[in-house]
């Protein structure tokens, strides 16, 4: 006599189960919409097709129903280790090794195996026999096993034990606070052995098959810790957007700071801290070696995404990026720090900084260079009162050079000016060319007697050159003029540039080739 009660209750536990995980795949689904949980949004799909069509053969009372419904429950059972060799590498971020001509090899057996089963009454190629078992509680199918069975329970097994050895390696390679998320997917990939094992060896209470609920139980662990834990989140997040798809180094961290991941470029920049995670891949590693500890200390007073600040290592300038890597309910799972090198940027930078403030033709600073520096200089004497001093140089009969030699030669005498200028002026003084045929010189902390010594020397040193051009030469002379201001006086730049203009007109009217000192009372003094 069938026991209705225990075949009712039999096939509500399958039912619910099934639909329970069938639940999760779509919680999954809507919950993530990243490619990366296809392959396990997948394996839910099969295992809820496979419990539930179970758990309605289980109820169903004839042969000819259950042998409808078996090929049903084949749909998931056939590619259930498909998907689930897929998921694992996935989590161990080894779907790097996934392509075309691996898929369709993983594939092969699945679909061989739906082609055979759902053709087995017309072969003996998965069964070599049937029959309704009634000597249980209530009727069960049964079926003698031919050999693609065998090919397929070992291609099963393999599988099965392909994903375990993949999660007991992300298990392995996990830092401290990660390994219990990855503990948790272990723990899961290793109940469907259980009931697998268990079947092997004949254990099958009441003819029921409890594959299909170790499965189910196992699939609700998976999910607990996707959504718990977040579980695929900070691996494959990091590898499949950072790690995978940019050419900066990244430093991933976890929530207590300590080092999780690093990439290959941030391997060859700091292979000190690369060395000691891949020595020890489970301790708690922190960064104490600077400037990368310093970055460290700053990404965990927890900055914006997306702020970054510049430093040098060595001759290399990386600016450094702060990420927060979140769950899907916003909690902060750990940091990536992604550096990106940007000397070329830094140094194309200096050099236009360097054109804007240089003479192009001498090299020397510019106009623009010489006012900002020399106003400094000025607004310094406020905090402490020092003299100053300033001179113009003008080149005499310059237009005399651009006429009888062409402008060539008067672009020569221009630099030969500049370099003897620089070689005899002091490290403190500030050097440019004015305009057109005058050069400037500030001279900080310096009075009148020294400003006219170094004026001379100048003047000297000028009229010692010598222009030749083809068999004809010509001397270089120069008149400067010179403003000082004491310690105790106010003054503006302008001012000062006024009184050495002033000077300078007077040099020149004194015959030229000389040095003129304005004093504060507007008297030049004519060396």
């Amino acid at each position: 006599m069938p026991d209705t009660g225990l075949q009712i209750a039999s096939s509500a536990i399958l039912g619910i189960t099934g639909l329970t995980v069938a639940v999760i795949a779509v919680l999954i689904a809507r919950h993530d919409r990243a490619s990366r949980n296809v392959p396990f949004i997948l394996l839910l799909a099969c295992v809820a097709v496979y419990a539930t069509f179970y758990s309605i053969e289980i109820a169903s009372p004839t042969l000819e129903a259950k042998l409808l419904l078996v090929k049903f429950e084949y749909l998931g059972i056939a590619f259930i280790p498909f998907f689930w060799i897929l998921t694992a590498l996935r989590f161990a971020n080894r779907d790097y090794w996934l392509s075309i001509p691996v898929y369709l090899f993983l594939a092969l057996i699945p679909l061989t195996t739906i082609t055979l089963y759902i053709t087995f009454e017309h072969h003996e190629f998965y069964y070599t026999g049937w029959h309704l078992d009634t000597a249980g509680p209530f009727p069960m199918f049964v079926a003698e096993h031919g050999p693609w069975f065998w090919v397929q329970m070992a291609w099963q097994n393999l599988m099965l034990l392909g994903g375990n050895l993949l999660f007991s390696a992300a298990w392995r390679n996990a830092s401290a606070p990660n390994r219990r998320r990855a503990g948790i997917m272990l723990l899961a990939s290793a109940i469907p052995w259980a009931a697998h094992l268990a079947y092997l060896f004949g254990f099958r209470p009441h003819q029921i098959e409890l594959s299909s609920l170790a499965m189910a139980i196992s699939c609700i662990v998976f999910s607990r810790g996707v959504f718990r834990y977040g579980l695929v989140d900070l691996a494959p997040v990091a590898r499949s957007l950072v790690f995978n798809q940019i050419d900066d180094a990244v430093l991933v961290l976890d929530r207590a700071s300590h080092v999780s991941d690093c990439n290959q470029v941030f391997r060859q920049l700091f292979p000190e801290i690369a060395a000691l995670h891949d020595e020890s891949p489970l301790k708690r590693i922190r960064v104490t070696s600077e400037p990368l500890a310093g970055l460290v200390r700053h990404a965990q007073g927890d900055p914006p995404h997306g702020e970054y600040i510049d430093v040098q290592i060595g001759e290399t300038v990386l600016r450094c990026r702060f990420m927060r890597l979140s769950n899907n309910r916003g909690k902060l799972i750990g940091r990536a720090l992604v550096f990106t090198d940007i000397s070329d940027h830094v140094a194309m930078r200096n050099d236009l900084r360097r054109l804007a403030s240089t003479d192009l033709l001498t090299g020397v600073g510019n106009r623009r260079f010489f006012l900002a520096l020399a106003d400094r200089e000025i607004g310094r004497r406020l905090r402490r009162p020092t003299p100053i001093s300033l001179a113009i140089i003008d080149l005499d009969f310059f237009k005399g050079f651009n006429d009888d030699f062409g402008h060539q030669a008067g672009d020569e005498v221009l630099r030969m000016v500049a370099t003897t200028c620089q070689h005899c002026l002091r490290q403190t003084d500030i050097f440019g060319r004015y305009g057109g045929e005058e050069f400037a010189v500030c001279m900080p902390e310096t009075d009148a007697a020294s400003a006219m010594q170094v004026a001379e020397r100048l003047r000297r040193s000028i009229a010692n050159l010598v222009f030749e051009h083809g068999t004809a030469s010509r001397a270089i002379t120069i008149s400067v003029g010179v403003a000082n201001s004491r310690a105790e006086d106010e003054i503006s730049l302008d001012d000062l540039l006024g009184r050495a203009d002033s000077a300078l007109y007077r040099a020149k009217a004194n015959g030229r080739n000389c040095v003129v000192l304005a004093s504060p009372e507007t008297r030049e003094v004519t060396a």
